[in-house]
């Protein structure tokens, strides 16, 4: 595994953006940080609160594997992403499918995948990571979230970037060469949803008892029809 350094820089408009522009003369693995970002973006085109204290953090990577063989990939990103957290400390990381990192149902990160060109021979991606370090408090998002400050952490932003390089690279590098088969057994210790009752809102909306995911990564939601499979849409887990 060769993990690259990492660029930074202190404003952009986007990581992901950026290097979705550069990826035509980028090397097989590249990273680029940010201090903060003007124009940052989540799941479906959604603003992404990007204020400078946190870290914003984004890898490109030429893939052996088409497109059509990326489903299931940000789940093993998310995978990779939230043991490398534990393995700093913080032990009640988990992932809320699909991409969402958190500690105690807070959001502390998230990961958006985009796909930067694609063929018969191969495909290349851009992988962004943003990771709450130490939100100010002026910036608070609207919804439940952490940062590695308020867990006791150290929030060293170049520190955190080199280590999320590093598992997302692994990540990638193995759901390139096995799929994510090599990853499906490793979901279970890091599933947020896994056993609680949830609503997911999408095509179809659906109410039930979160059961995992299958070989492709969908959600899997049990409900008084049987089993329903969840490829997209906003899961929210059901109050007690």
């Amino acid at each position: 595994m060769t993990v690259p350094d990492v660029e930074w820089v202190d404003d952009i408009d986007s990581t992901n953006a950026e290097l979705l522009r550069r990826h035509r003369a980028l090397p097989a693995r590249f990273a680029l940080a940010a201090r903060r970002q003007r124009a940052g973006r989540g799941r479906q085109g959604r603003h992404w609160l990007s204020p400078e204290g946190n870290l914003y953090l984004s890898v490109f990577a030429r893939l052996r594997t088409a497109a059509a063989g990326l489903s299931g990939m940000s789940l093993a990103v998310g995978i990779s992403v939230c043991e490398a957290v534990r393995a700093r400390g913080i032990e009640r990381a988990q992932v809320k499918w699909p991409n969402d990192l958190q500690v105690d149902g807070a959001k502390l990160g998230g990961v958006l995948i985009e796909i930067a060109s694609a063929g018969s021979d191969g495909s290349a991606v851009v992988i962004g990571l943003g990771l709450n370090l130490a939100m100010p408090p002026d910036h608070a998002p609207d919804q439940a979230w952490t940062d590695l400050h308020q867990l006791g952490i150290d929030v060293d932003p170049c520190t955190w970037a080199s280590c999320m390089t590093e598992a997302i690279v692994a990540a990638v590098d193995r759901f390139d060469a096995e799929g994510l088969d090599a990853f499906h057994d490793r979901w279970d210790a890091i599933d947020a949803l896994r056993g609680r009752g949830v609503e997911v809102q999408g095509a179809q909306s659906v109410s039930g008892t979160a059961r995992g995911i299958d070989a492709h990564g969908a959600l899997r939601v049990e409900h008084a029809g049987g089993m329903w499979l969840c490829r997209s849409g906003e899961v929210r887990v059901r109050a007690a």
